[in-house]
């Protein structure tokens, strides 16, 4: 009612005076909602547009009123309530709004039945829920076709915990879309929380999706894909991208004057790099501090990536790697992981026929080494 309500004000504010003002009004009648009422400063109607009719001769532009809303509006600008119309003979919502006027103060007053509204609420609360929950179901079918598809060279390994991983954020989804549905009278900070919810773990899908497609890419990485990619560069690229996200964090590259080429998938390695730099600034307390050092070691560059993060527990080093795995939990989960992207790394350095290695230390950080072969 408030937006409307401005609409017309910017319509009919440009009048040259009141008459001007009432003709744009009945111009407009067609787009007027149910009922609209315009008070001057000396509170007298001098335009309704259903109180003539109703009253017939009875009505004068000198009609005082004396309603609550109306109050409101005139001393704070704007007015909501709720009352019972004697004339209408049932119960309606008011707004009014207050406006300057030719250097006087003018409000708008607005009147719509309150079981309209109630009704129109409870419609488009039914109409949001059952669109959520046929989007939902659309979702979950192009999740499955997208496993079952584009997966199909690394099916064997991921089946069973994609298909777990999948299943608990679809589930909490149905439920709390379900109970919605079932159940629109539920107070609204219940509603609220529940589809909170519902966004957390549609995102939460959203990541694992991209991850599980990410995973494909790899696996079929063809040769036309390879270049001559600069190294030095990439790690660049990757902590001016990172420094947006991450604005207090310090990172470093640590290089000499030799070039650092080789021949990679661009796109793919910037990935890898990216990832471990920016779990090093995610698992980080306070200011993050990354370190990047190149160098050639025998035909190959070592690439270090260190941090001085919470570090891994030594018990958890030898599963980092894996799929689906998330060694600090707690954190992991407020970070919304998929639990992919050191296995998704490991996978990039292994295709460029190179090798990753970890060790850290709990509470002083964790450094990862990478050897790849360099272009000559």
């Amino acid at each position: 009612m408030e937006d409307r309500a401005d609409e017309l004000i910017k319509k009919i504010e440009t009048a040259p005076n009141d008459l001007a003002l009432i003709r744009k009004l009945k111009e407009l009648q067609s787009e007027i909602f149910f009922r609209v009422s315009i008070i001057k400063d000396e509170t007298q109607v001098i335009y309704d547009s259903h109180k003539r009719h109703l009253l017939g001769p009875r009505f004068s532009h000198e009609y005082i009123v004396d309603n609550k809303e109306v109050a409101d509006a005139f001393e704070y600008g704007v007015g909501r309530n709720e009352d019972f119309g004697g004339i209408y003979d049932q119960k309606f919502t008011f707004f009014a709004k207050a406006f300057p006027f030719h250097q006087k103060t003018y409000v708008m007053r607005t009147a719509f039945p309150s079981r309209y509204l109630s009704d129109l609420k409870e419609d488009l609360e039914i109409g949001f829920l059952a669109l959520t929950i046929v989007m939902l179901l659309l979702f979950c079918i192009m999740t499955w076709l997208i496993i079952s598809h584009f997966t199909r060279p690394i099916h064997h390994i991921i089946r069973a915990i994609a298909s777990h991983e999948l299943k608990t954020p679809t589930t909490i989804i149905h439920g709390f879309a379900e109970m919605l549905y079932e159940h629109p009278e539920l107070k609204e900070e219940i509603k609220c929380d529940m589809i909170a919810k519902i966004v957390k773990n549609s995102t939460r899908m959203t990541v694992l999706i991209r991850d599980l497609l990410t995973l494909s890419d790899i696996d079929n990485l063809p040769l036309s894909r390879l270049q001559t990619c600069d190294l030095k560069e990439i790690v660049k690229d990757c902590f001016h991208i990172l420094q947006d996200k991450f604005k207090v964090a310090i990172f470093t590259l640590t290089a000499g004057d030799e070039e650092m080429t080789l021949v990679a998938d661009h796109s793919l390695l910037e990935l890898a790099m990216m990832n471990l730099i920016e779990n090093g600034a995610k698992y980080s307390k306070g200011i993050a501090h990354i370190d990047v050092s190149l160098k050639h070691t025998d035909r190959q560059i070592e690439v270090k990536v260190k941090d001085q993060g919470i570090g891994i527990p030594a018990e958890d080093l030898e599963f980092i790697f894996d799929r689906f795995i998330t060694v600090n939990k707690a954190h992991s989960k407020g970070m919304g992981g998929s639990g992919l992207g050191l296995s998704i790394v490991q996978t990039i350095i292994q295709k460029h026929f190179g090798q990753i290695s970890v060790t850290s230390e709990v509470g002083k950080g964790t450094t990862f080494t990478i050897y790849l072969p360099y272009a000559a």
